[in-house]
């Protein structure tokens, strides 16, 4: 996409081979937003996550309600630290336990496929210019 004039230009070719498209993407990261691009202002956030049954050894992914990108399936450290990449003064959610039971689209679970969730706005934060913003702890009761 080139941001000055909104087009799409073509920059390389992706091979056909066997129905598969191949090529390799290199400008793109994981929260970029097509829509409203914020892959150059990315911050940091961290927080704690803290499990009351223990941990389950869930991914941990953070998906923007305000943009359409996410940053995940990651790990707490050995003391519960976990930190993400998101847009700047936006509104995301954080899910743990990935379920894998969406088979028709319409089900409850495909659209909510997180067994926990929380909601972030960053607009009510403010921006730490040394480092990750600290959103606290995140008590999982699993």
């Amino acid at each position: 996409m080139d941001v000055e004039t909104g087009y799409w230009e073509q920059t390389d070719i992706l091979i056909n081979e066997n129905d598969i498209p191949l090529g390799e993407i290199t400008s793109v990261n994981s929260s970029w937003n097509a829509d409203q691009p914020c892959g150059e202002e990315l911050i940091c956030v961290e927080l704690q996550i803290i499990y009351t049954n223990g941990d389950p050894g869930c991914g941990i992914t953070a998906q923007g309600l305000s943009y359409q990108g996410s940053d995940g399936h990651y790990q707490p450290d050995f003391n519960g630290f976990i930190e993400f990449m998101v847009c700047p003064d936006s509104t995301f959610q954080l899910g743990a336990c990935l379920t894998l039971c969406c088979v028709d689209p319409d089900d409850y679970c495909c659209s909510n496929p997180y067994v926990y969730t929380t909601t972030i706005d960053l607009s009510t934060l403010p921006p730490n210019p040394n480092g990750c913003i600290n959103l606290g702890v995140w008590t999982i009761d699993n």
